[in-house]
């Protein structure tokens, strides 16, 4: 019983920073196209 509970903490935790890697990334893209959006209006 002992190792479920290792492997699914083991499974928590790189699910975990899966997510994490993905939401920076989609963070940052969309940070990247909201600057750019603003940039043009600006500049229009």
């Amino acid at each position: 019983m002992a190792s479920v509970l290792q492997e699914f903490k083991q499974f928590a935790i790189k699910g975990n920073v899966m997510d994490l890697a993905v939401g920076v990334i989609i963070g940052g893209a969309f940070s990247t196209i909201a600057c750019c959006c603003c940039a043009r209006f600006a500049i229009s």
